[in-house]
């Protein structure tokens, strides 16, 4: 019963997601021909990053199961958690930040319109919607 509840949960917020994505406004570009302008600052992005990822119920599950594999009881506990800390910062920066950088590259180019960013807003908010029937549907 807990789980159908978190499931209904999420497929909700996907949904949300999904609608806000679909309806967001796209700011107007400073001339007409003018790029975008910004809404969120670098540090205000590292940020919600960071919370995002902190609280990560997928992330804490994943941690719980997989972290204790690799402390060894006899050894001191503190040096063996600030190194797998270290690891795992270390190798998901590298891949998030390669990932990325290698996955926005085509969509730079839609990212500069404003049309653009209505068809990438519909296209991921649409995901969002198809990802919460996914997630009612399939058990």
């Amino acid at each position: 019963m807990l789980f159908n509840g978190i499931r209904c949960a999420g497929a909700a917020y996907l949904v949300f997601l999904g609608i806000r994505m679909i309806l967001s406004r796209v700011p107007e570009p400073a001339a007409d021909d003018g790029p975008l302008p910004t809404r969120e600052g670098r540090l205000s992005m590292i940020r919600r990053g960071f919370w995002v990822n902190v609280l990560n119920p997928k992330a804490i599950v994943l941690f719980l199961a997989f972290v204790p594999q690799f402390i060894r009881l006899d050894q001191p506990a503190l040096p063996q958690y600030l190194i797998l800390i270290g690891t795992v910062i270390v190798v998901d920066v590298i891949v998030m930040w390669g990932f990325f950088a290698t996955a926005a590259r085509p969509f730079r180019r839609l990212t500069r319109t404003r049309t653009g960013v209505r068809t990438l807003n519909a296209l991921f908010g649409a995901l969002f919607l198809g990802l919460a029937i996914l997630l009612l549907v399939v058990h």
